[in-house]
């Protein structure tokens, strides 16, 4: 139960595709961060990704590959 006058922190639900530079090719199986958050996630075979709880506000993401 939440105290009287607290507010739930604003989250939201980041999505993308991880490409190749150059080739433009889906790139699986990477590494997504949001810099400073423990919120990570890996591509799907098409690249994709989806991070979700993400604080409210600007969010730098880090990609890395395994």
């Amino acid at each position: 139960m939440a105290r009287p006058g607290a507010r739930a922190a604003a989250q939201g639900t980041l999505t993308g595709t991880v490409t190749v530079l150059g080739t433009g090719a889906p790139l699986q199986e990477a590494r997504v961060t949001v810099v400073g958050t423990s919120i990570v996630t890996s591509t799907a075979a098409d690249g994709k990704y989806i991070l979700r709880r993400v604080p409210a506000g600007t969010a730098e993401i880090r990609v890395n590959r395994f």
